[in-house]
């Protein structure tokens, strides 16, 4: 899943979720979001993966969140991404 239906969202208003490494079950990130927010960090790290690189290098924790994504996606795996109301 890439993103919520209009309908989705409406319904989960604000959500607290974690971003999980499938493949050792560690979360590696927890967040706040609306909307579709839990998918905007893998999109991140993939466009800017892509040559489409507007990140801080400096911003070293974004980093690493990013290559954690990244490591995922060269492993053919994806990002499990598990909401808590």
């Amino acid at each position: 899943m890439e993103y919520f239906t209009n309908e989705v969202i409406e319904q989960l208003n604000y959500y607290v979720f974690r971003l999980v490494d499938p493949r050792n079950g560690q979360t590696f990130y927890v967040g706040k979001g609306k909307g579709n927010r839990i998918f905007a960090h893998v999109n991140c790290a993939l466009d800017s993966y892509y040559d489409i690189n507007y990140l801080d290098k400096n911003e070293e924790q974004e980093n690493l969140k990013y290559q954690t994504i990244r490591d995922i996606t060269n492993a053919n795996l994806s990002v499990i991404n598990i909401i808590h109301r």
